[in-house]
């Protein structure tokens, strides 16, 4: 009640009330998340969000709050991370699609400003599990290849592999 009146402060103290006589209730941290967010108090939002979180773990819409008070506190990755995981809940909540976008542009002016040179963001796919990067080559055959950070090396059917020194995208030495 005090929260839709503008009362972020008087919120907060009575929802820490309702926290100290029943610790497992994830609304009363979910809306003191909201109430400490308005009042620009970013830390003690995570705290709260993250104890949603770890109370009811399907409870989505908190990743995408935590995020926001992540990307107040200038950590964009870790907003990057919260997002994601919201969107993979909610993969229709345009909100957190949008929120993907503004970190990765700012993440991306972050990185080149650091001399990494031009850097290009890929999203990927979910499919099945697994996450994919769909790569069209010369406009000719697209390869969905299967991110997975503990390849070293990149596997392709001989097949593909053919077409593509056929094509001139490969030349049969980079094989």
């Amino acid at each position: 009640e005090w929260a839709k009146r503008g009362r972020h402060d008087l919120a907060v103290a009575w929802l820490s009330e309702a926290i100290l006589l029943d610790p497992k209730a994830s609304q009363a941290y979910y809306a003191r998340g909201n109430s400490r967010l308005l009042l620009a108090d970013y830390g003690k939002a995570i705290d709260d969000y993250s104890a949603v979180i770890r109370i009811a773990a399907d409870h989505a819409r908190s990743y995408y709050q935590r995020g926001l008070a992540y990307e107040k506190l200038g950590q964009p990755e870790k907003a990057l991370a919260d997002f994601q995981r919201r969107l993979d809940e909610a993969p229709t909540d345009l909100e957190a699609d949008g929120a993907i976008a503004r970190v990765l542009a700012t993440l991306t002016a972050k990185w080149s400003g650091a001399g990494l040179g031009q850097i290009h963001v890929i999203r990927v796919a979910s499919e099945s599990g697994d996450f994919v990067v769909p790569v069209v080559i010369n406009e000719e055959i697209t390869l969905k290849f299967i991110v997975d950070s503990g390849a070293a090396d990149v596997s392709i059917p001989g097949d593909v592999a053919s077409t593509l020194v056929r094509t001139g995208s490969l030349r049969p030495t980079d094989i």
